[in-house]
This record gives structure tokens, C-alpha cells and sequence, in this order.
């Protein structure tokens, strides 16, 4: 059985991602794994209302996508980006990792494209990057 990672950041989300792997999913007959990611410096409670709002928001999608018969897991971690999804999908078996650019014309962006791409190294799956729709 395929075996779907998304993973979301929780300083900006990953909606696309969420709505191609919960499309895949359906079609395929796959499970889908939604990691939250919070990074450890998050710890000021002026963040505490932005995480509250990421995770309200992927939990409706999740909500949405099991009434339409997906297999779905939420985890939530705290750590880094990189680390943490390279962790996951080692030790879950994940067979197809979907994640989400951040918006290229940013130093964001650079530091996202440079984090996928050490992950793409370091993990043995399929690895789809979906790009934000404008």
C-alpha cells in the first residue's frame, strides 16, 4: 500500500500539498501521514495563537478528507524542518513525501529549495514538490 507524507511547516502551512496528497490519496487507495512541523525557537506566546490557527486549519482539512473515506494521521513535532521529515519517513515506511515551496522569490524560498533538496538525498521515496497556486 502506498504510504503518503505531507509536511507541513508550521510557520506557513502547506495547503496545496495537503489537497494533492488528500486527491492522491483518494485515487490510489493510499494512507496519508500529515506531519506538523513547529520549529523549537516557536516558544513566545505571541506565536502560541499562529500555531493554534495552522493546526485548527489542517485538522478541518483532515476532518474533510476522512468523511470522504481517506486513511489519515495527524502527528506534530517540534524540531528541525529537515531532521524531522527525514526521521518520519525513515521510520514509517513512507513511500511518496509531498511537500510544498515556499514562494521563490523570497530568502524563504532559497532556504526551503535548499532544504529539499537535502532531504531528496537522504531519503528512499519519491519526493513531490507542489508549487503554491497564485
Amino acid at each position: 500500500m502506498e504510504k503518503i507524507l505531507v509536511c507541513i511547516e508550521a510557520r506557513r502551512g502547506a495547503w496545496e500539498a495537503l489537497d494533492r496528497a488528500f486527491n492522491l490519496a483518494e485515487r490510489l487507495g493510499a494512507h496519508v501521514s500529515v506531519l506538523l512541523i513547529y520549529p523549537e525557537q516557536w516558544v513566545d506566546s505571541t506565536v502560541v495563537g499562529e500555531e493554534e490557527s495552522v493546526k485548527e486549519r489542517v485538522e478541518l482539512m483532515l476532518e474533510d478528507a476522512e468523511s470522504k473515506g481517506i486513511s489519515v494521521e495527524f502527528y506534530v513535532s517540534r524540531g528541525s524542518y529537515e531532521e524531522e521529515v527525514i526521521s518520519f519517513v525513515n521510520e514509517h515506511g513512507i513511500t511518496h513525501l509531498i511537500v510544498e515551496q515556499a514562494d521563490d522569490d523570497s530568502k524563504e524560498g532559497l532556504k526551503c529549495v535548499k532544504a529539499h533538496q537535502n532531504i531528496r538525498h537522504r531519503v528512499q521515496c519519491r519526493m513531490e514538490i507542489v508549487q503554491k497556486r497564485t
